[in-house]
């Protein structure tokens, strides 16, 4: 299932049935990503990392989840590099 961006940034996903919001397995990368938006001078050191550093399995898998294992676009894979360094560092610390 592909989520939409904001969905992606909010980390919630809707139900197709009931139109309820249910949290997502990637809450937390999320969150940071928030926080990031709101410190603008944050965004360029997570896209740098995520940019330098390749996902390891479980980043891999939770990009997946997120539609985010084959990205075509420039800002596709901006927006894969900033998740990936947001789980990076939310598995770190």
């Amino acid at each position: 299932m592909r989520l939409n961006a904001r969905h992606r940034v909010s980390g919630t996903a809707s139900s197709s049935s009931s139109g309820s919001r249910r949290p997502t397995a990637l809450t937390r990368p999320p969150l940071m990503l928030r926080e990031a938006q709101r410190t603008p001078l944050l965004l360029p050191g997570l896209l740098w990392q995520g940019m330098r550093q390749p996902p390891d399995a479980s980043n891999r898998e939770c990009l997946a989840r997120l539609g985010l294992d084959r990205p075509t676009t420039f800002a596709e894979r901006a927006y894969r590099a900033l998740v990936n360094a947001a789980l990076v560092r939310s598995r770190a610390g």
